[in-house]
């Protein structure tokens, strides 16, 4: 249910829908009617990313890569290399199936009053994320790297109208290979 802000007279979403669309809990109209809402409400759409960022794992022991390495290493002797190791469903950004990170906020299309915060779902062999946001010319405007799940794309001076931004985020993974979202879109508002 989404709860009115007194000071605000805004209507924002309640705990139990921020840790639902988190956790991936809530599907159907409720997401829709969630996603929304973050498209246009900066506050809720700042507070899913943090809570985003808190519901990551915890990292790992510092001895677990290495035990990793070595656990590869035996599979190898033992059975020999078996070509391409990367998951089927894997997507690269030169065209492959359905987009493998799943974009949180804001909904592709969407209409945004100020700068955006952009949020996806952790991929969990990412070493970082690579984020880029173009002109509707496709001119970079924006590119950051991160090893957090969410950003925040500074306002672009000197615009007065409505303008169509393009983006995507890639996770590179240790592998050295690449995971997409897939080009996203949204309007921005001055």
């Amino acid at each position: 249910m989404i709860e009115s802000d007194p000071t605000t007279s805004q209507a924002h979403l309640d705990p139990a829908e921020v840790a639902g669309y988190v956790g991936g809990t809530i599907a159907g109209d409720a997401r829709r009617r969630v996603e929304r809402h973050l498209a246009d409400c900066e506050a809720c759409a700042e507070e899913v990313a943090a809570i985003a960022r808190l519901a990551r794992p915890s990292a790992a022991p510092r001895w677990l890569p290495y035990a990793a390495v070595a656990a590869v290493l035996a599979g190898l002797l033992v059975f020999g290399p078996r070509g391409d190791s990367r998951d089927s469903d894997d997507t690269l950004r030169d065209g492959g199936p359905a987009a493998a990170i799943t974009v949180l906020a804001p909904p592709d299309g969407a209409v945004l009053d100020g700068p955006a915060t952009l949020v996806w779902r952790s991929v969990p062999r990412a070493v970082t994320y690579r984020v880029l946001v173009t002109g509707s010319d496709g001119d970079s405007l924006w590119a950051v790297h991160t090893s957090d799940t969410a950003v925040r794309v500074p306002p672009v001076p000197n615009v007065d109208t409505v303008t169509l931004r393009h983006w995507y985020v890639d996770a590179l993974l240790a592998d050295g290979s690449s995971l997409s979202s897939g080009m996203r879109s949204y309007r921005a508002r001055p």
